[in-house]
């Protein structure tokens, strides 16, 4: 199981072309391209979308782990090439491997 706390988080932001595609780039610590998403502005050129938070991350098994992803997004005008101020973001992941457990009174061997 994995949680991720806050399970996403919403994008807000103005002075794009209006009706156009905008580009949310998430970016690593490192300021690497980890995940991409797009909107369309409004006709105000406003854009406000709510980005899941496991676009942000590509986990893989490990037990009983937790860590915090840092980074930061960024919102690039497909229009026009301009990329807005960087936000930075912090994202809790605690993983966890499934368990069972077998519980029995008794087994029988038949032949």
């Amino acid at each position: 199981m994995t949680s991720l706390s806050p399970s996403s988080f919403t994008v807000t932001g103005s002075n794009f072309s209006s009706n156009g595609t905008v580009y949310i780039q998430i970016l690593n610590s490192s300021g690497s391209v980890v995940a991409t998403s797009s909107t369309t502005a409004d006709s105000n050129g406003n854009i406000n979308v709510t980005v899941p938070s496991t676009q942000v991350l590509s986990i893989g098994s490990s037990n009983n782990t937790s860590a915090t992803y840092t980074g930061s997004v960024v919102a690039v005008d497909q229009m026009t090439g301009k990329s807005s101020n960087a936000v930075s973001i912090t994202l809790n992941v605690t993983i966890q491997t499934p368990q069972i457990t077998l519980s029995t009174t008794s087994f029988s061997y038949v032949s």
